[in-house]
């Protein structure tokens, strides 16, 4: 059995049409990839929950899809309720799955591929194949999100918006870079093993759970003048200055 843990956060408040019973309020938590998962069990840890005099009583909860639904009345700070949904699973029905908010078909085969790929090799602990197959995994969700060819601009478009840190984003490049190390004249060179396999493996399953936007126009607008804003960044905070 495989333990997977999704973080709860920024819930939509469900009312009852016309009715001010808070009684009657639910929240619900989208977890886009849940349906991936072939589930055996779940369990619910909040970080604000209803007291009783002897106990805290964790709240009932219904997963349908990709929501997870709980009485409102249960969470202490309506909207700035948190917790993680906890499952349990057999494994990943589809790796499709995993990109739900992806449109784009090819895309969306290939990356499927490449995860169900770096799932084989980081269970025969093949770390340079899992390294190189999760980059590309990677690449391909930051691709699609800003419909940019080049994967250092992506890594800084990545850093400027947020979504990595100056070390994942070393890491990611080193983990890409496995396709040039397999030439023998350059023996002498590191290759992923398993420190660095282990460390991109929390990366890539967080990624893997980002509720990523889907594509508009507005947003295309936003990353257009973020690509601008990367090109002028100083040279202190160029990924090349960190790698």
């Amino acid at each position: 059995m495989l333990v997977t843990i999704f973080q709860l956060e920024h819930p939509e408040l469900i009312r009852a049409s016309g009715d001010e019973n808070c009684y009657n309020d639910y929240l619900v938590f989208k977890i886009p990839t849940l349906p991936a998962y072939a589930l055996t069990n779940t369990r619910l840890n909040i970080d604000h929950t209803l007291h009783t005099d002897i106990n805290f009583t964790c709240p009932p909860y219904e997963l349908v899809n990709d929501t997870m639904i709980t009485p409102g009345i249960a969470w202490d700070n309506g909207y700035q309720s948190s917790g993680t949904l906890t499952v349990y699973h057999n494994g990943i029905k589809d790796y499709t799955m995993l990109f739900p908010h992806i449109k784009h078909k090819a895309l969306k085969r290939r990356l499927a591929r490449f995860a169900l790929e770096a799932h084989n090799a980081f269970g025969s602990q093949s770390w340079m194949s899992y390294c190189f197959m999760v980059s590309g995994v990677i690449e391909g969700l930051l691709y699609y999100k800003f419909h940019c060819q080049h994967f250092v601009e992506l890594l800084e478009l990545a850093k400027y918006d947020n979504i990595i840190s100056n070390e994942e984003a070393s890491l990611l490049y080193n983990a890409h870079q496995c396709c040039h190390k397999i030439q023998a004249y350059k023996c002498r060179e590191t290759i992923p093993d398993r420190k660095q396999a282990i460390e991109l493996s929390a990366l890539y399953d967080r990624l893997l759970k980002t509720k990523w936007v889907s594509q508009d126009s507005s947003n295309e607008k936003r990353i257009t003048t973020l690509i601008r804003k990367t090109k002028n960044i100083g040279p202190g905070n160029n990924i090349f200055t960190i790698l």
